[in-house]
């Protein structure tokens, strides 16, 4: 991970190989619409080994990440994991740092 911008793995998929556009998967948890993201990696293909979405993993920056939420979208960190950290867009921007104390919000 960089220090300045912290990368998230996301379960997601350009809509064709000249694409701009990114596409996020998001599940219902507890009746809302939640988007899945991981720490690392490792993280990731543990908790994806044997699903539909292990190969749908790609690594983006936190600022990408920030840029394509809504305020009301609500995440996950390490989904399945003993660490698990349910959350919204701005804690996500709160806790990532640019490294000069600015949020990359």
């Amino acid at each position: 991970m960089s220090a300045s911008h912290p990368e998230f793995v996301v379960i997601g998929r350009w809509d064709d190989a000249s694409s701009t556009k990114l596409t996020l998967q998001d599940f219902v948890i507890d009746g809302r619409s939640t988007i899945p993201i991981f720490s690392d990696e490792a993280s990731f293909k543990r908790q994806t080994a044997g699903t539909p979405y292990e190969r749908e993993g790609l690594v983006i920056n936190s600022g990408l990440l920030l840029s394509m939420l809504k305020d009301d979208d609500r995440l996950i960190l390490d989904p399945g994991s003993a660490r698990a950290v349910p959350m919204t867009k701005a804690r996500l921007a709160s806790q990532v740092d640019d490294g000069d104390g600015t949020s990359t919000a």
